[in-house]
C-alpha cells in the first residue's frame, strides 16, 4: 500500500502522484468540462514507453463519491478505474476524429466515464469481481466495439503486490480496479456463476482492450 501525505483529497493530485514515478511524465488528460452528474471524471493517458508498449488509461473523479458498501467492503468506497490498449491504439486522434469513425478509437474513454459515473447515478456500488451489462439485450454492446459488459478486478498489468494499488491520499483510501470488457458469452457464463476473471487471469489478460482475444467462456 502507498501512502501519499501531506496532501488534502483531490482525484488528480492523487493518480498523477500516485502513477507518475511508475509510468512517468510522458501522459496527456482526456478532460471533462462538466459531467452529466454535475461531477466531471478525467481520464490520464499514459503513452506506450519502450519498456511498457502499451496505453495506460486512469480514471480521475470517480473517487469523489464515497460509495455506500455492504458490510465486509467497507475498505473499498472510494476507487478509481485502470485500462490498458495496444501500443499502437490510435489514441491521440479521438479529439480530432470525426464523429463518423470516432466511436471506434474512443470507446475505452466513455467506457471508464460511464463505469465511474455508475455507482453515483444508480445509488450502488461497484467493487473487486462486480460486472455489468451495456443494454437490456446482451446482444447490445458498447458503439464502436464487440463487447457487451465488464467485470472489475485486479489491473495486474501495474499490480504487482496485489493489494489492488490501494492507496492513502488526504485522508482517505482509494482503490485502483482494472477494468476487463467482456463479450456477450462471457457475461452470460459469469452469471451463471462461472469465476470468468480468474478466466481471464489464467489465459494471460490484463486489464483493458486485447483486439482479436477468443472469449474464455
Amino acid at each position: 500500500m502507498d501512502n501519499i501525505a501531506g496532501q488534502e483529497f483531490n482525484p488528480d493530485d492523487l493518480v498523477a502522484s500516485r502513477f507518475t514515478p511508475v509510468l512517468g511524465e510522458d501522459y496527456w488528460v482526456y478532460h471533462e468540462i462538466l459531467g452529466l452528474d454535475g461531477q466531471p471524471v478525467h481520464i490520464y493517458c499514459w503513452r506506450p514507453t519502450e519498456e511498457r508498449p502499451l496505453w495506460t488509461l486512469v480514471t480521475s473523479g470517480m473517487s469523489w463519491h464515497k460509495m455506500e458498501m455492504p458490510q465486509g467492503r467497507e475498505d473499498f468506497d472510494r476507487i478509481e478505474l485502470i485500462m490498458t490498449l495496444p501500443g499502437d491504439w490510435p489514441l491521440d486522434e479521438v479529439t480530432s476524429s470525426a464523429n463518423e469513425g470516432r466511436e471506434g478509437i474512443s470507446w475505452p474513454l466513455d467506457l471508464l466515464k460511464m463505469t465511474a459515473r455508475l455507482p453515483r447515478s444508480t445509488n450502488s456500488w461497484l467493487s473487486y469481481g462486480s460486472s455489468s451489462q451495456w443494454g437490456e439485450s446482451l446482444e447490445e454492446t458498447y458503439p464502436g466495439s464487440d463487447f457487451s459488459g465488464f467485470v472489475l478486478g485486479g489491473a495486474v498489468s501495474l499490480d504487482t503486490e496485489f493489494d489492488l494499488l490501494k492507496t492513502q491520499f488526504g485522508g482517505e483510501t482509494v482503490h485502483f480496479l482494472g477494468l476487463f470488457p467482456l463479450y456477450a458469452q462471457e457475461i452470460e457464463a459469469y452469471l451463471a456463476g462461472v469465476e470468468v476473471l480468474d478466466l481471464l487471469y489464467e489465459a494471460g489478460f490484463a486489464e483493458g482492450v486485447h483486439p482479436g482475444r477468443p472469449p474464455v467462456a
